[in-house]
């Protein structure tokens, strides 16, 4: 759903259909969402140093990233519609860093076993420079109440590392996650449905699928 103030940002001059689609991360997890769903598209990481941004509000942190990154790129590719996608882990209301260590892992499993945390994933669209649609969608995540045991046998996998919340939804994560209230894409790190929905409105939402695809719809 929008956050206050951010709704599409359709500009005069916009009405020329872009010449190509990039994906402004080099997430593999973005990557192979975009691919599953018939989208050709161009992937380029952005160099958004995202632990400079000082905003604490999980919201407004995760609409900033989203557009800085998008805004980065964009200016690589004066044609093209530019997708920025960042996601933000808050619990209780705090944005938590994603965890680097195996004793940071641990901690942060623990501080959320068997309770209820949430997803805050920015998600921006720019042509030329300008913003045409910015959003903000939620997914509410529940751990099942993990034994020490549990807790410990799924840190050692290692692979919640680098990722938001302590584990992975696509991955072995998925054994110890009781619920989600909302999409998974959101927990994915790209909300897909909130996505097809901005591209139809602007009226691009056949431009950039695969040959194959867009003469089959």
């Amino acid at each position: 759903m929008p956050w206050p103030g951010v709704t599409d940002k359709v500009q005069e001059g916009m009405d020329q259909a872009p010449k190509n689609f990039v994906l402004a991360s080099g997430s593999q997890i973005r990557k192979d969402l975009l691919k599953a769903a018939g989208y050709e598209f161009t992937a380029v990481a952005a160099t958004l140093d995202e632990e400079a941004c000082i905003e604490s509000d999980p919201d407004r942190r995760a609409a900033i990233l989203a557009r800085d990154k998008a805004l980065e790129v964009a200016s690589q590719f004066p044609d093209a519609l530019v997708l920025g996608s960042d996601q933000v882990f808050a619990f209780e209301g705090e944005v938590r860093s994603k965890p680097e260590s195996d004793e940071a892992l641990r901690d942060q499993l623990r501080l959320i076993n068997g309770k209820s945390h949430r997803f805050h994933c920015g998600l921006a669209l720019v042509r030329g420079r300008k913003v045409v649609h910015e959003e903000v969608c939620h997914a509410e995540v529940q751990l099942y109440d993990l034994s020490e045991e549990e807790l410990l046998a799924y840190a050692a996998t290692r692979e919640g590392i680098g990722c938001a919340g302590g584990y992975r939804l696509e991955d072995r994560g998925i054994h110890i996650l009781r619920g989600i209230k909302g999409s998974h894409f959101t927990v994915l790190g790209l909300p897909m449905f909130e996505l097809a929905a901005a591209l139809r409105r602007l009226g691009w939402d056949k431009l950039f699928f695969a040959s194959s695809e867009r003469s089959s719809l």
